[in-house]
């Protein structure tokens, strides 16, 4: 009688603690229109779906993951499997490097999964690069800060809506000037507007990356298929750069 009811309280505390997280969860993300929140899929971290884009926080949302959730025991990841089941189960079929690691480099490069007309390109000079970038990712923005210091860089962005949804990105394919419209984008300058046929970009985007094991943002594909994770000040850009020279 008093395991039962130890139990019940256990149970009640749960689902108390539950609700309270997918609040303080809700509170953290108010320009994110948030479908779901599962604390207890991956706990301790916290599921939460936006639109047909996933991220995970901690309870009290104070740090935000981005990137794949495996589950060890079930050798599957339960990031894919909630992805596929967004695209209603045709998501495309993914390479074995997602259930190990992020692959370091495609030989192949981004054309054996993306469209080349995808992608928003901004500055311009003799040197390329290929990014995969969100709007609502502030570390993307400082790249593009860094791109536009070096003065002689082409930067091809495919963009995904892994942070707070496809709303943002979307809208900056269906500007007049997407470059234009990204930089305000980064800036929290740019409000969502009608849809447009290049807006099925996104999804098209976020697609391919699965496909190819890419997860999170920024990620740098210099043309020799060389990959880069994260930010990299100009000066380590440029260096970067220079290494497939």
């Amino acid at each position: 009688m008093i395991r039962r009811a130890l139990l019940s309280l256990s149970l009640a505390a749960f689902s108390m603690s539950a609700h309270g997280d997918e609040a303080v969860i809700r509170a953290a993300f108010p320009n994110t229109a948030i479908q779901t929140v599962d604390c207890a899929l991956a706990a301790p971290l916290c599921e939460v779906v936006a639109g047909k884009s996933v991220f995970y926080t901690t309870p009290d949302a104070r740090i935000m993951v981005i990137g794949r959730v495996f589950d060890l025991q079930l050798g599957r990841s339960l990031t894919d499997d909630r992805l596929d089941a967004l695209d209603g189960g045709q998501a495309s079929v993914r390479t074995a490097s997602v259930a190990s690691r992020p692959p370091q480099a495609l030989p192949g490069g981004l054309g054996q999964a993306f469209r080349p007309e995808d992608a928003i390109v901004t500055g311009e000079g003799p040197r390329h690069l290929s990014v995969l970038a969100d709007p609502g990712c502030p570390y993307c923005a400082q790249l593009a800060d860094a791109v536009i210091a070096l003065g002689d860089v082409q930067a091809d962005v495919y963009l995904v809506g892994t942070v707070g949804g496809r709303a943002i990105p979307e809208a900056v394919y269906c500007a007049r000037d997407p470059e234009t419209a990204l930089y305000q984008a980064y800036m929290r300058a740019l409000q969502p507007g009608a849809s447009c046929e290049r807006a099925m970009a996104v999804a098209r985007n976020e697609r391919a990356a699965r496909q190819l094991g890419l997860s999170g943002t920024p990620i740098l594909i210099r043309d020799d298929g060389a990959i880069r994770y994260g930010m990299l000040p100009p000066e380590e850009l440029d260096a970067w750069l220079k290494g497939a020279e």
